[in-house]
């Protein structure tokens, strides 16, 4: 990605983050207003210490310990999570004054009072604390789908999907494993894991605490991956040796025959461009299959869904997404993509958009639930071929 593309994108967020939280200390500050100057400026300091918590124990997650790393890492995701919420109510408190004021109901702005300030903290805590309960609870989505070349299977083919898990130092190890035997359970034909299994900037610094329990993935087949857009941002090589040893098969352009029943292709991350090197176009990577086997393309961003269509491919699954993660982000994701989440039928291809399992940035979901996809395609009579 050039350098000029990232400098610029990262000012932009910094400095909507800095503009943020300038508005929440400007409220704070304000609604505290008849506390001590030492109260008020240690109020503001705890308020500043969690604004830079997660961006720095990002950014430093190299020198600090492991544990500690992970640690701070979470406090300022938790954080962050909260402040989605505390900024909303702040706004709409801002907007029923604004109202207010137009309305001539009151004279000038008010300054908020300090049980408004409490109470907006408050809820946007409770909010925050179902969000992170949601989170850690999974569901199993069972999908039963009959595939236009489901002739070609001998037996039902039961795939078990996980996408966008985000593995960094703030998980748990016990969070993965109970991923672990949730998949398990589910006795899959194959696992596919589509993309964003990684994150953070340090994979190396996961491989002891995390490789291992996902090398206890079981199916019949093996356990598939295709690298997302933060496989690249953690840096791909340093993936793909993670996958390696895990147990995972990464298939990256790259199209297979599992079993004698059906081709499963995995596409490398549209990211790929942004590094220098464009992929293959799904045409090009299915041009030596055999036409007659169902034919499972493994996607992470749900993006060129025309492009597969024409290609007759059988069922695409992606992530990415997280069908928005936080309310009201998912009305975002709804404009963004096609299909934000769930099952989409276009003429005789399926395609499934998973809101994955893991989170990014707060660890807490709201709107949705995380997910792991239990998809069964039925064989049908060679009759029925259309």
């Amino acid at each position: 990605m050039p350098s000029s593309t990232l400098l610029i994108f990262f000012t932009s967020i910094l400095s909507i983050y800095v503009l943020i939280h300038y508005y929440l200390l400007r409220h704070t500050l304000g609604a505290l207003r008849g506390l001590s100057m030492h109260l008020r400026l240690g109020i503001a300091a705890v308020l500043v210490f969690f604004a830079l918590l997660y961006p720095l124990s990002r950014t430093m997650a190299g020198v600090l310990l492991p544990g500690l790393s992970g640690w701070l890492l979470w406090m300022g995701a938790v954080y962050a999570g909260w402040l989605v919420y505390m900024l909303a109510g702040l706004v709409l408190r801002d907007l029923f004054q604004a109202v207010r004021l137009a309305l001539h109901r009151i004279p000038k702005m008010p300054n908020m009072h300090p049980k408004t300030l409490v109470f907006l903290a408050l809820l946007a805590a409770v909010i925050a604390a179902l969000g992170w309960w949601n989170a850690a609870h999974p569901d199993i989505v069972r999908l039963d789908l009959t595939l236009s070349r489901s002739s070609a299977l001998r037996y039902p083919l039961h795939l078990v999907v996980a996408t966008d898990l985000h593995i960094d130092e703030s998980v748990s190890p016990k969070r993965v494993q109970k991923w672990v035997s949730l998949i398990n359970r589910q006795k899959a034909d194959a696992v596919l894991l589509v993309g964003d299994i990684l994150d953070g900037h340090q994979p190396h610094r996961l491989d002891s605490r995390f490789a291992e329990s996902l090398r206890q993935l079981q199916s019949r087949t093996g356990v598939f991956a295709v690298p997302g857009n933060h496989e690249y941002y953690v840096g791909i090589d340093s993936a793909l040796a993670f996958f390696r040893s895990a147990g995972i098969t990464a298939l990256r352009d790259t199209a297979v025959v599992i079993d004698e029943a059906f081709v499963l292709a995995g596409r490398d991350d549209r990211t790929r461009s942004s590094f220098g090197q464009a992929r293959k176009r799904i045409s090009e990577l299915l041009k030596n299959i055999d036409p007659a086997l169902p034919i499972i393309v493994l996607d992470h961003q749900p993006f060129d869904l025309n492009e597969i269509v024409t290609a007759q491919v059988d069922l695409q699954v992606s992530g990415h997404t997280h069908h928005g993660q936080l309310v009201p982000f998912n009305w975002i994701t709804g404009q963004m993509y096609e299909k934000s989440w769930g099952l989409l039928k276009k003429n005789a291809t399926f395609i499934y958009v998973s809101s994955g399992l893991g989170t990014w940035g707060p660890p807490m979901r709201l709107g949705n639930r995380p997910e792991i996809v239990s998809i069964r395609v039925n064989p049908k009579p060679a009759s029925d071929e259309t």
